[in-house]
């Protein structure tokens, strides 16, 4: 399967998990590409101060990583910075939120599959 970039569906998410600001989300691939296994695969534009709530993963895992930008991730107890290069696994059981804390956008790949 291939799945051009003029049939990517994007989305403007405002508020993400209890967050602050609008989320630009640009779904390369659907959930009914995956047979089941995986729910979200998209690349995520946060301007400066947007924020994503901080949330849980139960059924499910969520990787992030980051292509630009600066952040600041909670990862359960645990809260760091990341920049360009960076990834973060968050593991059924635990909760994480993510901060653009730079002057211009982050941006990151979110990949979310169950467990």
């Amino acid at each position: 399967m291939i799945r051009k970039v003029k049939d990517q569906r994007s989305e403007m998410v405002e508020s993400c998990c209890g967050g602050k600001g609008m989320i630009e989300l640009h779904h390369m691939l659907e959930k009914s590409d995956f047979k089941g296994k995986c729910w979200l695969f998209a690349k995520g534009i946060m301007p400066p101060g947007t924020t994503i709530g901080l949330h849980p993963h139960v059924e499910d895992e969520e990787i992030y990583y980051i292509l630009k930008g600066k952040g600041r991730v909670t990862d359960d107890d645990t809260v760091e910075e990341v920049e360009p290069g960076d990834a973060i696994v968050t593991g059924a059981g635990s909760k994480h939120a993510l901060e653009n804390i730079g002057n211009d956008d982050l941006e990151f790949i979110g990949v979310v599959y169950y467990v």
